[in-house]
């Protein structure tokens, strides 16, 4: 991964009150213009060709001319690989060992009085008031108490439906736009406002179990399997290919993956195509179609090569065993 100079620690203003207090100089009616922001947050490497990973926000354009950006940021944003591995601590020699996993994925919800720079690109999405608006920070509070980390991977089940939702920028504009249509924002459906997400997706076949993180069995479970990850993590920081080739070997030698998502921790069974990194519409919903399946919604996948397999024939085909490959591209 490389990352970008524009990203920044922290910033922006995390007291949604202080927003609400501007809104209620507004009356209910007045009217605003949406956008869709984002900037390029870190490049990730492949074999054949190198693809960015983005940040994106929320930006609110008021007819009298001010300006407001809202996103879901990391603490942190300087060490992407913390988002999905924790620090782990020891104190002590065995068998008298003191272990502490350390996570450093924290992320929050700010708000800026200006469309912050560091956004390169900005598309118009769609008409809302401040009423609809108001409605929009209540529901930040919520998302604001239930959130509280970075987590950028989704797990899709049988390739044809979400179990595990990601917790990212993009999650936080999706949930975000969903909230103002419900409360009457219209949204644009003009290609003019076709905007992408990147999404990282794990594949399973079962569902997922939850590991008991607090009984001894379920914590040395975990310990197990990010000790294994750790081996593997210089090789997919060179190059994220490799994340295919560790999943395949974890699968070869029944290493379960572990996913650790908003405070709790969830034991996958995986399947092929293991992994993909593919770049997806933000659903823009409209009179009659409110919602949308993200498997549902992809044009292009880093490894398929094509538009998200929706067959499991499709799926093995266009991933081929990469176990016999393991030696070499680590």
């Amino acid at each position: 991964f490389v990352l970008y100079p524009t990203l920044i620690r922290g910033g922006g203003n995390e007291n949604l009150a202080d927003l609400e207090a501007i809104l209620d100089t507004f009356p209910d009616d007045h009217p605003m213009k949406l956008s869709y922001l984002e900037y390029p947050l870190a490049n990730i490497g492949t074999q054949e060709e190198d693809w960015n990973a983005y940040h994106s926000g929320l930006a609110i354009h008021m007819e009298n001319g001010r300006e407001f950006t809202i996103d879901y940021r990391p603490r942190d944003p300087e060490h992407l690989m913390n988002f999905i591995r924790p620090l782990v601590h020891t104190k002590g020699q065995w068998p008298l060992w003191d272990v502490e996993i350390d996570w450093k994925n924290e992320a929050y919800i700010a708000w800026e009085e200006s469309i912050d720079d560091r956004f390169t690109n900005m598309t118009y999405i769609g008409d809302a008031n401040v009423e609809q608006l108001r409605h929009l920070v209540t529901w930040t509070k919520g998302f604001q108490a239930k959130y509280h980390s970075f987590q950028p991977i989704s797990i899709v089940q049988d390739l044809n439906r979400t179990v595990i939702t990601s917790t990212t920028c993009h999650d936080y504009v999706q949930g975000a736009v969903d909230v103002l249509f419900k409360h009457g924002a219209s949204f644009s459906q003009e290609k003019s406002s076709m905007v992408f997400r990147d999404a990282v997706l794990i594949f399973s076949d079962k569902d997922p179990e939850i590991v008991d993180h607090q009984s001894l069995f379920g914590y040395l479970k975990i310990l197990v399997y990010f000790r294994f990850f750790s081996y593997f993590v210089p090789a997919i920081n060179r190059n994220f290919i490799h994340a295919r080739a560790y999943l395949n070997e974890g699968v070869e030698q029944n290493v379960r993956f572990i996913l650790h998502s908003n405070g709790v921790y969830y034991q996958l069974y995986l399947r092929y195509p293991y992994i993909d990194y593919c770049y997806t519409t933000l659903h823009l919903p409209r009179q009659g179609k409110e919602e949308s399946e993200l498997t549902s919604r992809f044009r292009h996948c880093k490894f398929t090569k094509a538009n998200f397999p929706s067959k499991e024939e499709g799926a093995k085909k266009l991933a081929k065993p990469i176990a016999q490959e393991f030696s070499s591209t680590i």
